[in-house]
């Protein structure tokens, strides 16, 4: 698998909002629920086209139960090494919060 692949997804979108984006004027969709796959390559572009000009991408290692993130900047290096298996997002007024499980 490359890319994105949605496996399930609903949205919901007001007649308001379907008229704006048939115009090409925008449109506000909500997500109610989303089940989808990032191929690591796909992973590691969305990473470097979210990187500031100039400064140097992490770069995303994707294994069974493992996500590993690497920096190379300068002479140093930095790692984050993931094997919790899977981790779910939560969402609050306090923030994002990931628990692994």
């Amino acid at each position: 698998m490359e890319g994105i692949v949605i496996h399930d997804a609903a949205l919901e979108i007001s007649e308001e909002g379907l008229g704006e984006l048939a115009a090409k004027r925008g449109a506000e969709v909500t997500v109610t629920r989303l089940d989808l796959s990032l191929s690591p390559q796909t992973l590691n572009r969305l990473l470097k086209s979210a990187t500031p000009r100039g400064r140097p991408a992490p770069r995303a290692q994707v294994s069974d139960g493992r996500l590993q993130l690497s920096l190379q900047q300068g002479g140093r290096k930095t790692g984050l090494d993931l094997q919790v298996g899977n981790l779910r997002v939560e969402l609050s007024e306090a923030g994002l919060r990931l628990v692994s499980g």
